[in-house]
């Protein structure tokens, strides 16, 4: 779970998704948006291959997309984190950022 915030860190994280997984792909996403279409909301479950292991991966992921004059400017993120961990992939900076800003939220 993290939320990324600014075009910085959503760039980051998103870019890294493909460097630690390869095939990674949402088979049969559902999309949706908020009334005032400030918000897209994302779930799905996730298909890859952990690119440092070999080790298939899949989790069930519920994305939200904040939207400012057409572009994405926030994205929140809950997933299953203890599976995630379980690969054993190191968390980026921008990554530890993320679920430290979740964390103070609670």
């Amino acid at each position: 779970m993290g939320i990324f915030s600014g075009k910085e860190e959503v760039v980051d994280y998103t870019y890294g998704l493909f460097r630690k997984f390869s095939g990674l792909w949402w088979p049969s996403p559902e999309w949706s948006e908020s009334v005032d279409r400030k918000r897209a909301f994302f779930e799905a479950r996730g298909s890859a291959t952990v690119a440092h292991s070999g080790v298939p991966y899949s989790n069930v992921y519920i994305t939200r997309f904040d939207v400012e004059n057409g572009l994405i400017t926030r994205i929140a993120e809950y997933a299953n984190a203890n599976l995630y961990v379980s690969l054993g992939i190191e968390p980026t900076p921008t990554e530890i950022k993320a679920v430290e800003r979740v964390q103070a939220r609670r």
